[in-house]
């Protein structure tokens, strides 16, 4: 399964099982195809290079840890796909700044962190 496809499940599964009042974006930040000239203004503009690909936001009465609320986000990578340096410096400096960031290579992987950290509607059987 290539990237996009866990991706696409990710964000469906979401969908189905949300916390009321919470959302997901995605920031398609990097791209080889684009002119220098385009990467270089969205480099201005604050685009980080190996920023995760999903960012998870929900409000406080649907996390599970109050005292821990922070965005949540997942790096998604196939079952053997590698995380870039660009990747692990963004990834720590996003744990530096109290974010929760997890590396997902399934759907059921992104299932799981979600629900250690929101209190999403079930519909796993």
């Amino acid at each position: 399964m290539k990237e996009d496809e866990i991706h696409i499940q990710i964000v469906e599964y979401w969908e189905l099982c949300k916390p009321h009042g919470a959302f997901v974006h995605h920031s398609p930040n990097e791209s080889w195809k684009a002119k220098v000239a385009w990467r270089m203004k969205q480099k201005r503009m604050g685009v980080r290079h190996g920023f995760p690909d999903l960012l998870f936001f929900c409000p406080i009465k649907a996390w599970k840890w109050a005292n821990h609320y922070a965005p949540l986000l997942l790096e998604v990578k196939t079952p053997k796909g590698r995380i870039s340096e660009n990747q692990q410096q963004c990834l720590a400096e996003l744990k530096d700044a109290d974010c929760h960031v997890a590396i997902v290579r399934s759907c059921k992987d992104a299932e799981d962190v979600l629900h250690k950290f929101m209190e999403m509607r079930d519909v796993r059987t």
